[in-house]
């Protein structure tokens, strides 16, 4: 009895076209699969505090001491990428 479900298992895996979606696919893969997990809630931070927090961020401004470096590394860099 175990061989004949074996082989009916096989025959019907070797008839199934897995290359496009078909629900009989899908549903053996599930029957034969482990169950995926479910997915959760992954992060209690909304959109809207990304949001702010890179408004935030982009209106940050430089120190001036950095000002000068910045601007020399740019200069530098821009010679570079002419030769």
């Amino acid at each position: 009895m175990a061989d004949n479900l074996l082989k009916a298992q096989n025959e019907s895996t070797a008839s199934l076209n897995f290359t496009h979606s078909s629900r009989q696919a899908w549903d053996l893969g599930r029957k034969l699969g482990p169950e995926l997990p479910k997915p959760g809630q992954y992060s209690t931070i909304s959109a809207n505090n990304v949001a702010v927090r890179l408004i935030r961020v982009a209106k940050a401004k430089m120190h001036k001491i950095q000002k000068p470096t910045m601007k020399r590394n740019y200069e530098v860099r821009k010679k570079e990428m002419k030769h």
